[in-house]
């Protein structure tokens, strides 16, 4: 009862016009009947950033004893995952905390010994934004990504990055045509 109360309240701020950061374009339940799975979709437009131009989809499951125990987030890999058809979501993401086939992601404040009743859906979501652009190559889930940005050969780092988000881009506006 806690966590639904919780949740509910929760949903009521980001519902709430002019609540999300610009980063966040959508952040709800997949279903409203169920609020325990919620979707996010992401957009990265910070020139500086090397995901400049991406949109990502994130899917969130929410344990029963939220707010005790972290959500579990993770990237959608496939084009079967896709909320919607409105964004030209990328599906492979190359970063060395996200597995790339399966979207996992390693974020310490996601895991059980560091979440804090204090964070919430939309701020680890928020954190999770920050990850994109502060990799981690001493945790990675993608050790080949990882070895690319211990390197720091920004140039090869940005044009595999760039490479999938277009690629995606180009499957989007592929699906509009037909």
């Amino acid at each position: 009862m806690a966590t639904q109360k919780r949740l509910l309240k929760e949903l009521k701020t980001v519902g709430d016009v002019g609540s999300l950061p610009a980063s966040i374009v959508e952040l709800q339940p997949v279903d409203m009947d169920d609020l325990y799975r919620w979707q996010c979709v992401i957009h990265i437009s910070e020139e500086s950033s090397y995901y400049n131009g991406a949109y990502f989809q994130l899917d969130i499951s929410i344990p029963f004893n939220y707010p005790l125990e972290p959500p579990t987030m993770k990237f959608v890999t496939t084009k079967d995952n896709i909320a919607n058809n409105r964004y030209p979501i990328s599906t492979k993401i190359a970063h060395c905390n996200v597995d790339f086939k399966s979207g996992d992601i390693c974020l310490d404040i996601l895991k059980k010994e560091t979440w804090s009743p204090a964070w919430t859906i939309q701020s680890a979501v928020l954190a999770v934004v920050v990850l994109l652009d502060n990799q981690e190559p001493d945790s990675p889930l993608n050790i080949d990504m990882a070895n690319l940005v211990r390197s720091n050969d920004k140039t090869a780092i940005a044009s595999l990055i760039q490479y999938y988000i277009k690629s995606s881009d180009c499957n989007y506006l592929q699906s509009k045509v037909t």
